[in-house]
């Protein structure tokens, strides 16, 4: 059997591989999020 570690060790699926960005941390105005919900009517 093949392990998914395996697979993706593998030289065919490192070609042009290029890790995703996960951890970030990218700056959010919070005061642009607050002013879209504040318009809301529930």
């Amino acid at each position: 059997r093949i392990r998914i570690e395996d697979i993706k060790n593998h030289e065919w699926f490192q070609k042009n591989y290029v890790a995703a960005g996960h951890g970030r941390d990218e700056s959010v105005n919070l005061d642009d999020v607050q002013a879209v919900f504040d318009d809301i009517e529930v």
